[in-house]
């Protein structure tokens, strides 16, 4: 299974996919003026099979694309544990 993360910052939008806690692919790109359309740029042809938000602009994907969203500490917390564990 194949898991996505994007983060939108006021400044900068990074994605990452993970599969098996390996990293597949990522990229990143200002946020502009327009980060919902940046963060979908960013989501077009990625492939994934679950996708949360995070970040300063997370509700802004989460409510056009009806995903979860996750504050950036506990994102931090939740890798460390998957890392670590």
């Amino acid at each position: 299974m194949r898991y996505a993360g994007i983060d939108i910052g006021s400044r900068t939008i990074e994605i990452v996919v993970l599969e098996d806690l390996q990293k597949i692919s990522s990229k990143q790109s200002e946020a502009t003026h327009d980060p919902l359309a940046q963060a979908k740029r960013l989501l077009a042809n990625v492939s994934f099979d679950c996708l949360m938000a995070t970040g300063y602009g997370r509700h802004l994907l989460a409510k056009e694309l009806d995903i979860p969203t996750v504050t950036e500490i506990s994102a931090y917390a939740t890798g460390v544990q998957a890392l670590f564990s």
